[in-house]
Formats: structure tokens, C-alpha cells, sequence
């Protein structure tokens, strides 16, 4: 019910599907949210990505807007493309970069 929430989840899933390709990672997030919200983000992906061993993954944690990191925008424009093939029926794009996913989820399932 809260988008906030939901927003962090998110975030959540994606670190877990990529957490073996995380090796001291900086972690750059699209900037969402009040300052409150950005820093219980960061905190809880944190929190999330410590191993058993007691290491954290992620070195660090940014959040920038997608018109001020090109690596962003880009990120957005996957991510368009691909809800586009499941939502206008139009794959154009998405066969652009097909060859490069790793992991696709359909929600809800």
C-alpha cells in the first residue's frame, strides 16, 4: 500500500539477483523520495547485503537522477523496454538488448 515501501522492496530484489556479481559495489540508485527516505534506503540495503561472514557487499550507496547519470537513464530505458513488450506488445525495443538480460519478472505472478 505505500509506494515508498514498495520502491524499497524492489530495490531489495534486484540486489538479491545480482548479490554474487556484488563484490565491494557501488550502488547507484534513481533519486526518489525525501531525505529521510533516501537514507533509510540506504541503510536497509545495506542491513540487506551483509553476508554471513559479516562483509557488506555494496561499499557505497548513491542516489543521482536519471538526467545527471547517463548509467541511470539508461537503467530506465531497459526497464521501459522491457514493460513495454509485455504491456504494447511491442518487443522493438527490448530485442535491442535482449542478449543481456539476466533476470526478468513478470508481477504478479
Amino acid at each position: 500500500m505505500d509506494p515508498k515501501e514498495f520502491y524499497a522492496y524492489a530495490v531489495g530484489i534486484v540486489c538479491e539477483h545480482v548479490r554474487p556479481l556484488l563484490d565491494n559495489s557501488k550502488i547507484i540508485i534513481d533519486r526518489s523520495g525525501d531525505r529521510a527516505f533516501r537514507q533509510h534506503l540506504k541503510k536497509r540495503l545495506r542491513a540487506q547485503m551483509i553476508d554471513s561472514d559479516g562483509t557488506c557487499r555494496i561499499r557505497k550507496v548513491g542516489m543521482e537522477t536519471s538526467h545527471s547519470n547517463n548509467l541511470v537513464q539508461l537503467a530506465d530505458m531497459v526497464c521501459g523496454a522491457v514493460a513495454r513488450s509485455y504491456t504494447a506488445s511491442d518487443s522493438s525495443f527490448r530485442d535491442l538488448v535482449r542478449k543481456k538480460e539476466k533476470f526478468v519478472q513478470l508481477w504478479p505472478q
